[in-house]
């Protein structure tokens, strides 16, 4: 007896043939059967008639791993049809960490990831993993090593190139994370202390990902002006050492830089056709989510919390700031945010304290034509008030962008994602968005692919990607990760002023065999597993 059928529905199996009619049985967490009429009895049928059947939808690029500590059935990701999410992304790990740097890796990654006052019970990366394994979270959860953990176990935060034994250690760190179960690496050209790397320090290090057969995912050291010189570093790094590389987010962030993804995928795509192994993901919106403090140059956001928040107060050093903001520092390999879109297109996004909820939805410049001040007050006072971590949004890119790289077979859509922002505040609208708005807006209604197509861009080139063996596919012997939509409705509906909407169209998802979604609700957590390289480890 099966433990589930799914009957009648129209298969999108993730390999991007034609979509058929077909039964589904599932047992035991796995997919057993899949033909025309199955003449095997099941626990629950359901009738799935005019609905599509496809692969569990992957996120190879979020955000969680540490939010679903605190918040394990966010519906956020699997109201869109995603089971699986890998985190670690944008050099951002919670593991490696010691006595020394503990405290300091919680203060720079909890308030970027909305967790605030979250403790680190735990040393070493295989011990983050059995942290998870033995946590609650709606969906199947795997990581990379994010490159700021192990370079400040190994270094500090010093801005300069390591010395022979300080890379020999981070090169240990990484392998040892690697052999715990994480899926690759991951840095930041942007992020401190990841971004004070040189190619060298890169290469050294992406030859121990490539030892594994792991994947190095890089969040570019420009998403601007110098985007594609920054693409070219990441295209070297995988000629030089086989690693398999993946360019994150990827976009061009300010009106004089627009189309030159055009540049960029022929690059990537030329790095292919020469062997490299190398691919890119996006997330379908015109608009990037950061904290506030990254519109801040590197010398004031370069030091701890408190005396940052020190230098912000000081309302004489606020000309300063803002001169770096408008113009750059000359030499400093800085790329000032605020250029992408100036204070008209920055808006802030969520914050912690109630009485600033008011704040959520307006521009900087609105906010500072309201109050009746500049708007880098409204920046310094907002961060001295409610402290880093705010979330703010900026208008960076154009429509026509992201049709070229959708047009690309193999650019991956991701939501570059936290879940909901605990503290009840805004949120960017990927969060729940991003897959039906690529089903449904960008494939049914735009065509840019087909719907068998947008499939695959979500379930079997992610899983070819990171290395998952069994999911990705809708064949037997596979994990029983399925999302059955609408392909008529499906469509997202959340925005810049509701952006917790949950998407249309989504009808059933399944995590291992266990229907963990449907009719807009959670129905259980029993699924998910925690997935490591090469296997997957059950909670019990």
């Amino acid at each position: 007896m099966y433990d589930y059928i799914l009957r009648h529905g129209k298969i999108m199996d993730g390999t991007n043939n034609p979509w058929y009619y077909s039964d589904v049985g599932i047992k035991d967490g796995r997919i057993a059967e899949i033909s025309r009429d199955i003449t095997e009895s099941a626990a629950k049928v359901i009738d799935v008639s005019g609905l599509a059947v496809a692969p569990g939808f992957i996120d190879m690029h979020t955000h969680t791993e540490l939010t679903y500590l605190v918040k394990p059935d966010d519906n956020c990701k699997i109201s869109q049809g995603v089971t699986t999410e890998i985190g670690g992304l944008c050099a951002l790990s919670p593991a490696p960490v010691d006595d020394i740097t503990r405290a300091p890796i919680e203060n720079m990654n909890n308030p970027l990831l909305g967790v605030h006052g979250l403790k680190y019970d735990w040393n070493s990366m295989a011990e983050f993993l059995d942290v998870l394994k033995k946590s609650k979270h709606v969906t199947n959860i795997g990581t990379l090593q994010g490159h700021n953990a192990i370079r400040t176990m190994a270094m500090g935060f010093e801005d300069r190139p390591p010395t022979e034994a300080e890379l020999k250690k981070m090169m240990a760190l990484l392998r040892e994370s690697l052999e715990a179960g994480v899926f690759g690496f991951s840095t930041a050209g942007v992020q401190s202390p990841s971004n004070f790397a040189d190619t060298p320090e890169l290469l050294a290090l992406c030859s121990v990902v490539a030892e594994y057969g792991g994947i190095y995912e890089t969040h570019l050291r420009s998403e601007s002006n110098a985007m594609l010189d920054a693409v070219a570093e990441t295209l070297l790094i995988a000629k030089k050492t086989g690693v398999r590389a993946q360019v994150a987010h990827h976009k061009a962030s300010g009106k004089i830089n627009w189309g030159k993804l055009t540049a960029s995928l022929r690059m990537i795509d030329e790095s292919r056709q020469m062997g490299c192994d190398t691919g890119v993901d996006m997330y379908p919106y015109t608009y990037a989510s950061f904290n506030l403090e990254a519109l801040l140059p590197p010398w004031v956001r370069g030091n701890s919390t408190s005396q940052a928040i020190e230098i912000l107060a000081d309302k004489s050093q606020r000309p300063r700031i803002l001169n770096d903001m408008q113009n750059g520092i000359l030499g400093s390999g800085w790329e000032s945010v605020y250029q992408w879109c100036g204070f008209e297109g920055i808006h802030i996004g969520a914050v912690a304290k109630q009485k600033n909820m008011s704040l959520q939805g307006k521009s900087i410049a609105q906010i500072a034509r309201d109050r009746g001040c500049g708007s880098i007050d409204v920046v310094c006072d907002i961060l001295c008030d409610e402290g880093f971590g705010v979330l703010m949004l900026l208008d960076f890119g154009c429509e026509e962008d992201i049709e070229t790289a959708l047009r690309y077979p193999f650019m991956a859509p991701v939501t570059d994602a936290l879940t909901t922002h605990l503290h009840g505040g805004g949120n960017h609208p990927r969060i729940f968005g991003t897959f039906p708005k690529v089903l449904g807006h960008y494939a049914r209604d735009r065509k840019l692919m087909s719907m068998e197509e947008a499939v695959r861009r979500m379930t079997s080139l992610p899983a070819c990607r990171l290395g998952l063996k069994d999911r990705g596919l809708l064949f037997p012997g596979y994990a029983a990760d399925i999302t059955v939509f609408n392909p008529d409705t499906v469509i997202d509906t959340a925005t810049l002023e509701k952006p917790k909407e949950l998407a249309a169209g989504i009808e059933y998802v399944f995590v291992n065999g266990v229907l963990g979604y449907k009719d807009k609700q959670i129905v259980d957590l029993g699924g998910a597993l925690l997935l490591r390289k090469g296997k997957a480890h059950r909670k019990d």
